[in-house]
């Protein structure tokens, strides 16, 4: 089989699945009564609240722990988390380089070359 025939293949299962999708929910929804989807409702909108604030203080938490790990420039361990501090990475302007390498070669010593890869997108 090509990889085009491939490609659509996949597409095709995935348009399928997201209509079973549809179709499991839909039969879902015919089996909730008002009645159980009022009720679904009101346990959803108690606690709103209280997630929506968790939530928040989630975040306020997570910004100050990662401004703490960055000011000491250490990874720091708890009893259950873990919070990892990664040196910035070194990036280097490609096309100067080159360049340069053509004055010195040697300098291509220094290149490497990452493994190609692939990412799927389909066309709207």
């Amino acid at each position: 089989m090509t990889t085009e025939k491939k490609m659509e293949v996949y597409y095709t299962l995935r348009e399928g699945l997201q209509m079973i999708d549809l179709m499991e929910q839909d039969e879902i929804d015919k089996v909730l009564t008002p009645e159980i989807l009022a009720q679904v409702e009101s346990i959803r909108i108690k606690w709103k609240d209280t997630k929506e604030s968790m939530t928040n203080d989630i975040a306020t938490l997570e910004s100050e722990i990662k401004a703490d790990v960055l000011a000491k420039k250490e990874t720091i361990n708890s009893a259950n988390v873990m919070a990892v501090w990664v040196k910035g990475r070194t990036s280097w302007d490609g096309k100067l380089l080159e360049g340069m390498a053509k004055l010195e070669p040697k300098l291509l010593a220094a290149k490497k070359e990452g493994e190609p890869t692939v990412s799927i997108r389909f066309t709207k």
